[in-house]
């Protein structure tokens, strides 16, 4: 009985991308760290990690039902939960679901009207905008699955400061960049796959030219809007110097990889991207 209940838990913790889910609420904790200006409750921090684990694990879950048949098809994605049949797919959404209101009830409740607005709006922009409506028509669909990816920063800002604002918004900035940026690294790694499920994405529409173009202004964007935040006042010099470091070194090696065609260097590219956006959050903490 007991080795049953473990391969259940472990199945339902599979549903959730514990990785993704994990980054995301470092992000929310982020944003409510960052606008030290404005009082700091310890459990307002706790509700936040808490409401923001069920309101990504229960989106992840709904987009694992809906996703269901391309991670069928792709082997990244083949050993996970659903296609596997380790979980049904009907179980997958009742259990995301049910996660879902619980967060959203309990933002309007313990925190604020909204911090909910940033959760629904996670579930808005990921589900109904970027799963449903565009993930399988446009290359750009990652574009608008940022923004889901931006809702947890907005809302340890909003959670802390009561209200939506200029730094709020950049921070949202940051995670809108990189999630682009990011995942076009790895759709070009894993070409095949994305091919064999027919899902359309920047890598397999353009030429590597005009991805390394993409992803050049990407960095800077995300340069400019590390900065922005520095001049605001709302961190030290480091936080532009240490992401002009990561910038300058991502477009060489992705100059090599796009433009001089090194797998080498796009597999470097894939490992220096993936810390980066960890790196320069905690770097905007000093003070």
């Amino acid at each position: 009985m007991t080795g049953y209940i473990t391969l259940n838990l472990k199945n339902i913790f599979g549903i959730f991308k514990p990785a993704q889910t994990a980054m995301l609420i470092f992000t929310a904790v982020i944003g409510y760290l960052t606008p030290h200006a404005f009082p700091f409750s310890v459990y307002t921090l706790l509700y936040i990690i808490i409401i923001e684990m069920l309101a990504i694990s229960g989106t992840t879950s709904i987009n694992m039902y809906l996703d269901r048949d391309l991670d069928a098809i792709m082997e990244r994605t083949k050993n996970r939960p659903i296609p596997s049949m380790a979980i049904s797919s009907g179980a997958s959404r009742l259990i995301g679901y049910s996660l879902l209101t619980v967060s959203i009830v309990a933002s309007i409740i313990i925190i604020s009207y909204f911090f909910a607005l940033t959760v629904f709006l996670g579930y808005f922009f990921d589900i109904i905008i970027y799963t449903i409506l565009l993930k399988r028509r446009t290359s750009l669909n990652i574009i608008f699955g940022g923004v889901a990816g931006g809702m947890p920063i907005l809302g340890g800002w909003v959670a802390r400061t009561g209200g939506f604002s200029t730094v709020g918004f950049l921070l949202f900035a940051l995670i809108l960049t990189w999630i682009p940026l990011h995942t076009w690294v790895i759709s070009s790694i894993n070409q095949g796959d994305y091919r064999a499920a027919r899902i359309p994405n920047v890598p397999s529409v353009t030429s590597p030219g005009t991805l390394f173009l993409y992803l050049f202004f990407a960095l800077i964007a995300f340069l400019f809007i590390s900065a922005e935040i520095y001049f605001l006042g709302f961190t030290t010099y480091l936080t532009p110097l240490i992401t002009s470091v990561f910038t300058t070194i991502i477009i060489y090696w992705s100059y090599k990889a796009f433009l001089r065609d090194d797998i080498i260097a796009l597999r470097r590219v894939r490992v220096i991207t993936s810390p980066m956006l960890g790196i320069v959050l905690l770097v905007l903490l000093i003070r």
